[in-house]
């Protein structure tokens, strides 16, 4: 395997991309259980005998409760991608024999590939690093050619094998 070695800057709908990947794969069948559990609590206020304005206002707070559920996570994806898409700075990513380099000098960051947390997502776009639910890096497909794209493929499943996940 020869080290790759990119170079490149991240647009906001990249980022936007990305950390709706990373939300639907760790976050989506937790905050639909929640949507869910809030629904039929909400129902269950209509059909009770005795109808007065507190079970309606309880039913409109449910509801509300299931728009922000939903709503919050979509705003916080926005600011964060708007933020990220807005440093001018290059990022830069190496993947060698050892893992994946993210970073030069005192800010360099080593994910080795037998890490449990390490996920690896592609889409049609870009490839998503998670080494946590927290931390994410972003590798544009537009920033690397079709033989390196194919050659990380090849690397990210032979190396984490199930924690690559394509979208």
């Amino acid at each position: 395997m020869n080290d790759i070695n990119i170079k490149y800057n991240l647009r906001e709908e990249e980022v936007f991309s990305a950390l709706y990947i990373i939300q639907k794969y760790f976050s989506y069948k937790k905050k639909k259980i929640q949507s869910i559990v809030i629904a039929i609590i909400s129902i269950g206020f209509i059909f009770i005998k005795i109808p007065n304005s507190v079970n309606i206002f309880l039913f409109y707070l449910g509801i509300l409760c299931i728009f922000l559920i939903w709503y919050t996570m979509h705003a916080k994806i926005k600011r964060i991608s708007k933020g990220i898409s807005m440093v001018e700075d290059e990022f830069i990513i190496s993947l060698q024999k050892i893992g994946i380099i993210i970073g030069e000098g005192k800010y360099k960051k080593i994910l080795s590939y037998s890490d449990k947390n390490l996920f690896i997502f592609v889409d049609i776009e870009k490839f998503v690093i998670s080494n946590n639910r927290e931390e994410i890096f972003i590798i544009p497909k537009r920033c690397i050619f079709k033989e390196q794209e194919e050659e990380l493929e090849d690397i990210f499943t032979n190396k984490i094998k199930n924690r690559f996940i394509k979208f």
